[in-house]
């Protein structure tokens, strides 16, 4: 497969028809009453109940109080916003079942809030883009990577995977699951108005490439 100049699929997004043959490995998308996905993306509705998402987003909005100004302008660890234990159970039980893999832990969650403004370029979680070779260079011991949308009140914001021009627009309590490798670069679109709240987690499988020798100092054991 051959890639552009920013890393994505040359000829490219590609169509639906050719999802399976560029992630042969992955399991069939699934998005529960929300459609159909790419190969290895799962969304779930609901993950977490409005009322919690609404707490928490009340806790941040007092923990993120300040002149942050950008998509990543503070973050709250685990113990901070109590989602230790909903990322343990969303590795241990959706990724390691669906995925089929043992998950050996996780990066503690990181809450993201977008200003009106600001989003995220196209990136990989796990990879780096060798714009010279020509090349994606993995940089993380990252395998899944985890969203978890804490509310919709805002506008923009969507969750866009480019190499399948296949976006989710965030609804409160929504999960994504998909693979942290390169086929799956993510970008999320600015939010044009509001603000979102987000909290992020990356996982690690057992057995899989290792590219760091220590692991983060957040990091969670399953």
């Amino acid at each position: 497969m051959e890639f552009d100049e920013k890393g994505l699929v040359v000829g490219g997004p590609l169509e639906p028809a050719n999802w399976a043959g560029f992630c042969p490995e992955q399991p069939v998308g699934m998005m529960m009453a929300l459609g159909a996905a790419p190969p290895g993306v799962v969304a779930i509705r609901q993950f977490l109940p409005i009322d919690l998402c609404a707490k928490y987003v009340a806790e941040c909005e007092s923990k993120l109080s300040g002149n942050g100004q950008g998509a990543r302008s503070s973050s709250i660890d685990s113990q901070s916003v109590n989602m230790g234990a909903l990322m343990r159970h969303a590795f241990a039980g959706l990724v390691s079942q669906h995925y089929n893999v043992q998950i050996e832990g996780f990066e503690a969650p990181m809450l993201l809030r977008y200003r009106a403004g600001s989003g995220q370029a196209p990136h990989a979680d796990a990879e780096s883009w060798d714009a010279e070779n020509r090349t994606w260079r993995r940089n993380a011991n990252r395998d899944y990577s985890l969203v978890l949308f804490l509310n919709e009140n805002f506008e923009g914001g969507q969750l866009y995977f480019p190499n399948f021009d296949f976006g989710m627009n965030p609804v409160t309590g929504l999960l994504v699951a998909f693979p942290s490798d390169h086929r799956y670069v993510v970008e999320t679109k600015p939010v044009t108005s509001g603000v979102s709240y987000v909290v992020a987690s990356w996982g690690t499988a057992k057995g899989s490439n290792r590219v760091q020798q220590d692991k983060p100092s957040s990091f969670i054991r399953l």
